[in-house]
């Protein structure tokens, strides 16, 4: 298993950070765990970074997995992710 560390900011101005922290992990075979949960703020951007990355790994068949913080949780449920990103996430996002 592989863990990627999502860092507790990410607002718009950090979502070319994200998609560069993301990206080498899209072709890792086997599971790959986002760790969430010092998530404490963030932009739309980053939550359909966040979605392409879980769409990409699926159509590979790759597993991820999500750990989300509260927040991070909130805004997945509110933007109506929570369907695309059901597989991938844990029992907090639910």
């Amino acid at each position: 298993m592989t863990t990627v560390e999502l860092p507790a900011d990410l607002g718009i101005e950090s979502s070319n950070d994200l998609k560069q922290l993301l990206q080498p992990a899209v072709a890792i075979d086997g599971l790959v765990q986002l760790d969430g949960q010092a998530v404490s703020r963030l932009h739309c951007a980053s939550l359909q970074l966040l979605a392409a990355f879980v769409l990409a790994r699926r159509q590979s068949q790759q597993p991820t997995r999500i750990t989300a913080s509260h927040v991070l949780t909130q805004a997945i449920a509110l933007l109506g992710l929570q369907p695309l990103l059901d597989d991938a996430t844990t029992a907090s996002v639910h």
